[in-house]
């Protein structure tokens, strides 16, 4: 809205107030607790997020491939880890051959892969709806907790993930 001059109409505030109530149903599992130092950390993190949607909308950066922008964001990720990881002594450099398995598999499905499509839906949809569409993320987790896990579906998960389906 501010930076892109995007319409909020009626349709992309419903969506928005659905996302988040749905988003919000589907956090709250059992007692609820609330953690002001998690909430702080869950709201910085929101902010971000919000300026990575903003960034990957920049004009400047359609021009480049998907797999461009991923290989700097990718390369200023793992700078940052490895100097914090240094700093704090909590650098692993021997893992296992098995651990390195599924380590490679979670960079390539959960990392790599979700970037360059999330960057490839920006290009085509915008920031407003990329952002919203987004929020099928933690739907997702819990079909698949579901399903891997066997966790029982509760009155707010299946409200949450109505209203997300909604919006």
């Amino acid at each position: 809205l501010i930076i892109y001059k995007e319409h909020l109409g009626k349709m992309k505030l419903w969506a928005l107030l659905f996302s988040v109530v749905g988003i919000a149903l589907l956090s709250i599992n059992g007692d609820v607790e609330l953690n002001i130092t998690g909430i702080f950390w869950a709201l910085i993190s929101g902010v971000f997020y919000a300026i990575y949607i903003i960034c990957a909308a920049n004009k400047e950066l359609k021009k480049l491939s998907p797999f461009v922008v991923a290989f700097y964001i990718f390369l200023a990720s793992s700078l940052f880890f490895l100097i914090w990881g240094s700093i704090t002594g909590e650098l692993t450099l021997f893992i296992q051959p098995k651990a390195i398995f599924y380590i490679a598999n979670l960079s390539f499905w959960a990392t790599f892969l979700a970037v360059i499509l999330f960057f490839v839906g920006v290009q085509y949809i915008g920031p407003s709806k990329a952002a919203v569409l987004s929020t099928f993320e933690p739907m997702t987790g819990v079909v698949l907790g579901l399903i891997v896990f066997h966790e029982q579906m509760n009155v707010n998960m299946l409200i949450g993930s109505m209203l997300v389906l909604v919006s």
